[in-house]
């Protein structure tokens, strides 16, 4: 989507672009994609939360890059501006239900790598995880949003999901339709 965003956008004929959005968002690394080309586009481009639909996390974020937020109605929803990540695994030494033994092996030198997630896995501590990935992650997040949409709230930007009609002015430009 990102590369056909770009090209589209060289096209003599493509005046602007409509972001139409329905996600409960998704992965930072796509998020990243799509920032960067929305971020690179030239000609206008609005985002436009979907009937009954969510623009949460990943895609709020995405959202956010737009010139102008629109949602088609006043309960579509907007928001989870946050950071999380879920994982399992077996630590080292451990069977998995069918009896198989994870064995997991770090050359001499490579005495943190993955720390954070071993730590996690083999105590159930996630103070690392946190720490070195998921804060770091976050701050970023939140800075890019507020970037993007000066007039959103510190108030909005702790994960909570919001009515669109209940955030325009900050989170929402507009309700609207697709043709407006």
């Amino acid at each position: 989507i990102a590369a056909d965003l770009l090209e589209l956008d060289k096209q003599d004929n493509v005046i602007g672009h409509i972001i139409q959005i329905d996600s409960g968002g998704g992965s930072s690394l796509g998020m990243e994609v799509m920032t960067y080309a929305l971020s690179s586009l030239k000609k206008p481009k609005v985002g436009l939360v979907e009937r009954a639909g969510m623009a949460a996390s990943a895609a709020y974020g995405i959202l956010s890059f737009t010139d102008w937020v629109m949602a088609e109605d006043k309960n579509s929803e907007v928001g989870s501006i946050g950071t999380m990540i879920s994982f399992s695994g077996f630590a080292s030494g451990e069977k998995d239900f069918m009896g198989a033994m994870q064995i997991t092996a770090y050359a001499t030198a490579s005495t943190a790598k993955n720390l954070a997630f071993r730590e996690a896995i083999e105590t159930g501590k996630t103070d690392l995880v946190i720490s070195e990935l998921l804060d770091p992650f976050n701050e970023r997040f939140l800075a890019n949003t507020k970037a993007q949409r000066p007039k959103i709230l510190d108030s909005q930007l702790d994960g909570s999901m919001y009515d669109a009609g209940d955030v325009v002015g900050t989170m929402v430009d507009q309700i609207g339709s697709f043709s407006d």
